[in-house]
């Protein structure tokens, strides 16, 4: 704790200290052979005080040094190591007189090193081509992706290599799609492909290719009426509906939706009426003839509403007031607290719901999906009402008075409380939205199952 507790005050310290401070330091240390170190201790000086006179001098003098031995350095990676190195090296010491200038002090370096480090950037983008081009030879599509893109960091001009380096990122992509579009996995396929043509819209045939997947891989699914089993009027024309807008709202390229208003006009060609669609087995006729390969239909089977009314009810508070007394010949308010009423105001509303979900393969005649929903969507008010000032009243249980804040607070809430119910139609439209909504997850399930 005290070992932290120095290094803080050391830190503070350091941190007050101003640029003559940081001067006097580079000038010691330069004295005694510490360049690198003198030179770090002027840029501090600069940094806070840019128009320094000493730490400028200082800072040339100093830099220019660290700045030669950068460049040293380079050239010795020139002579004895790879290009790589040597351009790595040349680029550490440009960054360093960068950073100088940051400061205002603009640091030599002679066209030698200049055109030294152009001719070796050349040997270094040669080799990378030749890198890059064998990957994609061997279908390293990794490597050479990751390599061309080192080179046109450095010259993105450089014959093709940029073209090469999108074919290194799009191949790969290009080949996944094709394959799982041979394998008959449409949406994994079309996903590749979407990768490809977002970089590059003519590569090869990837736009036909995506365009036969979306074609192979959609499922129309065909919205059978829902059928009626309360005495609701109109329950399953509602269910239809709502139904229809939630599984319109499924963000999937894959599905494709025949709704009543279409389905009427085909089978009105058959000379058919949708209306004699009673039992499961209609059902599955009606899908084939609209040539979907899925319905979806269902039951309502129970549906109860109430419009709740909001009841009055008088209850005691308690009010506070002042009272003046007399203590030890002293003056005193004291707080007193005397019983009254209020109104208090509570109603309710709610509307509930059972239906049955089924989606049915026309291929097989499978029950792909059966689900049982229940659903119930409530509303309530509780609020307060009374002539007297809010801020002066406080809840209470037989005699006792509550003063605690908590409950204080939410008594006076009340006050402010909504005083309104949400009409049943709100309550009706939120209900068969929830329940269809839960419906379309069902959909969207199974999309992912039957289109992968």
């Amino acid at each position: 704790m005290r070992l932290l507790l120095f290094l803080f005050i050391a830190m503070s310290l350091a941190s007050c200290k101003g640029p003559k401070y940081y001067t006097k330091l580079g000038t010691k240390q330069e004295a005694s052979g510490l360049s690198s170190e003198a030179a770090n201790s002027y840029y501090t000086a600069l940094v806070r005080k840019r128009s320094y006179i000493e730490a400028q001098v200082g800072m040339k003098r100093t830099g220019q040094s660290v700045l030669n031995q950068k460049l040293a350095e380079f050239n010795r990676k020139k002579m004895m190591g790879t290009a790589k190195e040597a351009v790595y090296s040349y680029l550490e010491a440009d960054e360093y007189r960068k950073r100088i200038a940051n400061v205002g002090i603009n640091l030599e370096v002679s066209q030698l090193y200049l055109d030294d480090f152009d001719a070796v950037k050349a040997q270094y983008v040669s080799e990378l081509y030749e890198k890059g081009t064998t990957h994609l030879e061997n279908e390293e599509y990794k490597e050479a992706e990751l390599t061309f893109k080192e080179l046109t960091r450095f010259d993105p001009n450089f014959k093709d290599a940029k073209d090469l380096g999108d074919v290194a990122y799009l191949e790969p992509l290009y080949k996944d799609g094709k394959a799982m579009f041979e394998a008959g996995r449409y949406r994994s396929a079309y996903e590749s492909l979407n990768k490809v043509l977002a970089k590059k819209s003519s590569y090869k045939n990837s736009l036909d290719l995506k365009n036969q997947s979306l074609e192979k891989g959609t499922i129309t699914i065909a919205l059978i009426p829902f059928t009626n089993g309360t005495r609701t009027q109109n329950a399953e024309v509602n269910m239809s509906a709502y139904t229809l807008s939630a599984l319109t709202n499924i963000k999937d390229p894959f599905l494709r939706l025949v709704d009543r208003e279409n389905m009427m006009t085909i089978l009105q060609e058959q000379k058919l009426q949708l209306s004699g669609i009673v039992d499961d087995a209609t059902a599955v006729e009606v899908g084939k003839i609209v040539g979907a390969q899925v319905i979806l239909t269902g039951t309502v089977l129970k549906y109860d509403e109430k419009q709740g009314n909001i009841n009055r009810e008088t209850r005691k508070a308690y009010q506070a007031y002042s009272e003046r007394q007399v203590s030890n010949g002293q003056e005193i308010f004291v707080t007193k607290y005397k019983a009254v009423d209020y109104n208090s105001y509570y109603g309710k509303s709610y509307c509930a719901m059972d239906a049955q979900l089924k989606i049915i393969s026309l291929k097989t005649g499978e029950l792909l999906r059966t689900n049982m929903i229940s659903k119930k969507n409530e509303d309530e008010v509780f609020y307060a009402k009374s002539d007297l000032d809010k801020n002066y009243l406080y809840p209470g249980e037989g005699n006792r008075v509550e003063t605690g804040s908590d409950k204080v607070q939410a008594f006076r809430a009340l006050f402010n409380a909504r005083r309104e119910m949400k009409p049943l139609d709100e309550l009706h439209s939120e209900l068969y939205k929830s329940v269809t909504n839960e419906m379309a997850e069902q959909v969207k399930s199974l999309m992912l199952e039957l289109v992968r």
